[in-house]
């Protein structure tokens, strides 16, 4: 296959996503699996919440692939609400966008900011005092919004230039039309409209989706190679499935122990993006010992099924531009693909077994 990496090829479901400017303003206001600053967490309280949530989970009947799969969706609920409640996370604070006054000004703004000065200066001469029955805080107050509603007004006036610029030269002077079109999206932000995938140009935020997924799909097919280098590293990872088929196909696996999966454990990277269910290997590595004993029986019913439930086959895929070259096409765009975390240390105490039978 082409593209593919140095994890053990495991069939997936690839979940696409694309944001628009709008869209990652209110991410950032409202978002369920912001990351956590694990410094700052009560650890302690964390170890107690996991512990007693582990310690529910382990009475359950937890014997069939189904009972897995729901077990894993309690696991993915609880520590993802274990690790908001004892995390430090300050509220953001909601400011105000910037105001954008270098490239405008006018005799209005140039007003405005000195009523705006001179009232600020009485203000803090004052001891700025914050009393809504205070004549100066009332008209601080007032000369700041004003300074905002002209500087407002003539940024929409640049704006409105710009498009009319625009819509007077596309029929007279074709390249000042694209170069205002290229400028005027710039400064829009870095989304993109339009994707050329292969021959075809996906328009409109749906299709360029679209478009991305085809891309990945088609990286993702199996062709033949005519590079020596490719060859022999296809032929390694279809040994290694060989090794895996062999493995499970009896569904014999000898269980996973306590000692494999802590070492599985502490061998994934940490401080890396959370998966998506939200969980990064820190929720595991500082939870409790009772998580560890759930996890273990969880890997071992997977081993039993000789399956992986679909769920740990989910991961998202984020396409990043190679900074180079244009950015309306597919191919200047790297797939970055977040595994499940339980997927990993599945996958990793298989590499250890592999390593240590046959390397």
């Amino acid at each position: 296959m082409n593209n593919t990496s140095d994890h053990h090829p495991i069939k997936m479901k690839i979940l696409y996503g694309i944001s628009n400017d709008a869209d990652c303003k209110n991410l950032t206001k409202d978002c369920t699996n912001r990351a956590v600053k694990w410094d700052k967490v009560d650890i302690d309280l964390y170890v107690a919440i996991t512990n007693e949530q582990s310690d529910c989970i382990l009475n359950m009947p937890l014997e069939t692939l189904e009972q897995a799969t729901s077990v894993l969706e309690q696991v993915h609920g609880f520590l993802n609400d274990a690790a908001a409640t004892c995390a430090a996370n300050k509220p953001r604070y909601n400011a105000k966008p910037k105001l954008n006054v270098s490239c405008v000004w006018s005799p209005d703004i140039k007003l405005a900011l000195d009523e705006m000065r001179k009232y600020y200066a009485q203000w803090v001469k004052q001891g700025k005092i914050k009393d809504p029955e205070n004549n100066i805080y009332q008209q601080r107050l007032r000369t700041k919004k004003e300074f905002r509603r002209q500087v407002r007004i003539e940024n929409a006036k640049v704006k409105d230039t710009e498009k009319q610029r625009i819509m007077e030269t596309r029929t007279k002077d074709t390249k000042l039309f694209h170069q205002l079109v290229k400028i005027n999206r710039k400064n829009r932000g870095n989304a993109i409209m339009d994707l050329h995938v292969g021959d075809i140009c996906m328009s409109g935020e749906q299709n360029v989706m679209e478009g991305f997924k085809q891309h990945f799909r088609n990286l993702a097919t199996p062709e033949e190679s005519t590079v020596l280098e490719n060859r022999q590293y296809h032929q390694q990872v279809e040994y290694e499935i060989g090794l895996i088929t062999e493995m499970v196909k009896d569904k014999n696996i000898p269980p996973a122990t306590l000692e494999e999966l802590q070492k599985a454990i502490k061998s994934i990277n940490k401080g890396k993006s959370a998966d998506i269910y939200g969980i990064t290997v820190e929720h595991i590595l500082h939870a409790g010992k009772i998580l560890e004993m759930l996890l273990l029986n969880l890997i071992n019913i997977i081993f039993k099924e000789g399956k992986v439930p679909d769920m740990l086959k989910e991961g998202l895929l984020t396409p990043v531009f190679k900074n180079k070259g244009d950015k309306n096409m597919a191919t200047n765009y790297r797939g970055i693909t977040v595994l499940p975390v339980l997927n990993k240390v599945i996958e990793t105490i298989v590499k250890l077994r592999i390593n240590q039978q046959y390397l």
